[in-house]
């Protein structure tokens, strides 16, 4: 029952928005250091006495679905993301995370140089589950709480589309050593 009242309030509050939602391509950071380098001591491949992560660039992609709520501006946002990280020097072998993340954001707009530009800053508490294999089927999985600081830039002249800039930073977290802390995301979202 109580799902039901849930799913009803969701659809008839996004309802009452102005539009439907948006949905968005990124270009993902994820900077690397030790402290989400993965425990290698469980696993079929030999530890090297010192090594190195080199991170790449990752792609995520999603939906933002607007919330109508006073006085602020909410929107709830859904992302999958894949990011591939290289053992430098000492293997070959790559691991791969794959991640999908939900946070629930509250923010305020703000016009800029005579309504040419529109910002909007927001900032929300999400929850993102991962997985990091070396090959399919092996890995770990964890989830991470995160603060998400995201600022939406749009101008009247591009009524469909916006840039979203997010850092994601880390809260708490199941497993030490795996999640990385903060991602960076670099986004072009298209209204619909």
């Amino acid at each position: 029952m109580t799902r039901k009242i849930m799913l009803m309030l969701t659809f008839f509050s996004i309802g009452l928005c102005e539009e439907i939602g948006s949905v968005f391509v990124s270009y993902s950071l994820f900077p690397c250091d030790a402290n989400y380098s993965p425990d290698l001591t469980n696993t079929s491949i030999p530890k090297p006495e010192r090594y190195m992560f080199e991170n790449g660039p990752g792609v995520s992609f999603g939906f933002i679905l607007p919330v109508n709520l006073p006085i602020v501006k909410a929107n709830y946002k859904v992302r999958a993301a894949y990011h591939e990280v290289t053992l430098d020097r000492y293997w070959s072998n790559n691991w791969y995370y794959v991640s999908a993340s939900n946070v629930f954001l509250i923010g305020h707009d703000v016009s800029m140089f005579q309504n040419k530009l529109h910002l909007l800053p927001q900032i929300g508490l999400g929850l993102i589950y991962e997985n990091i294999y070396p090959s399919w089927g092996s890995g770990y999985v964890y989830n991470l709480v995160f603060a998400d600081y995201s600022i939406r830039i749009g101008s009247p002249k591009l009524t469909h589309v916006d840039l979203l800039i997010n850092l994601e930073d880390g809260v708490a977290k199941s497993q030490c050593f795996h999640s990385p802390d903060k991602r960076l995301h670099f986004s072009l979202v298209l209204k619909i």
